[in-house]
Parts: C-alpha cells; sequence; structure tokens
C-alpha cells in the first residue's frame, strides 16, 4: 500500500515539473527576442527567432534555419560601388542587380547576387552619422531587415 502512494506521489511530482519546464521553456528561449546587442560603435535590437551566430569589432551576424542576416558598420574605403564590383567579378555580370529606395529619408542602395546556387543581398545606407550595411543570405526575412534598420541607435 505504502509502495503504490509513493508511486502516485512521484507520479504527480513528475507530471508537476514537466508542467513547470514546458511553461517556463519558452521565456529562456525567447530571451534574446528583444535583446541588444552592439554594432560597432551603435546598438541594434536582435530581430525575433535569431541567434547570434558571429559578433566582429564592427556588426554582428544573426541566423535562423532559413537566413542569415547581419548587420555592420562600413568602414573606410569600403563602398557600395566597390562591393558592386566585387560581387559582379565572384558571380558575374548577369547575375548581379542594384536598385535604390528610401525609407524615412534615409536612402538605402541595395545590391543582389543571385544565380541557382546562392542568393545574397546586401543594402548600404547612412544613419545617425553611421555607414551601415546589412548582409542577407538565404530567405529574404523583411520582418528581421526592418528591426535591424529601425532599431539601430548611436
Amino acid at each position: 500500500m505504502n509502495t503504490k502512494i509513493a508511486g502516485i506521489i512521484l507520479i504527480i511530482l513528475t507530471v508537476i515539473l514537466c508542467t513547470i519546464v514546458y511553461l517556463t521553456y519558452p521565456n529562456i528561449e525567447g530571451s534574446s527576442d528583444n535583446s541588444i546587442t552592439a554594432v560597432g560603435s551603435s546598438k541594434v535590437c536582435i530581430p525575433q527567432g535569431y541567434d547570434i551566430q558571429k559578433i566582429t569589432d564592427n556588426g554582428v551576424l544573426f541566423a535562423n534555419f532559413w537566413t542569415n542576416i547581419g548587420i555592420y558598420e562600413v568602414s573606410k574605403g569600403n563602398s557600395f560601388d566597390k562591393k558592386v564590383d566585387q560581387m559582379k567579378k565572384k558571380y558575374g555580370n548577369n547575375y548581379v542587380s542594384t536598385y535604390s529606395y528610401t525609407i524615412n529619408d534615409t536612402i538605402l542602395n541595395t545590391i543582389i547576387a543571385e544565380n541557382p546556387k546562392v542568393k545574397i543581398k546586401e543594402t548600404y545606407f547612412e544613419k545617425n552619422g553611421v555607414k551601415y550595411h546589412i548582409y542577407e543570405k538565404g530567405v529574404e526575412d523583411k520582418t528581421a531587415f526592418n528591426t535591424l534598420f529601425n532599431s539601430i541607435s548611436k
């Protein structure tokens, strides 16, 4: 009889423990969703659903299952035109396209290199007196892009 009671108590405690772990796991996993990380001399919010893959002196790379996206301060000597030339040499003129557009009075210049094996998109812009570029490889994620662009601050 005491063995049955001990077994029932053990099962109840196991169920309670599993419930607690299940209910708190999303909070632990999602703790980085609204976190802030450094990008050179600036700060940016981590896009929801992404993990930090690599941090450098001038930026940070995030990744999820489908996309790598990073934001970097542009160092002196690097420019949009220089990047276009590099991508054309690497992927060929037929696989590289460029365009410009504006968000909230900020001009964004974008390069896309796309062939059957790879799709890379790099967007250059200046905000708060600092030049940045956002690097995307894989499936385009406009929400993550907007999180990075809108949250960048000095």
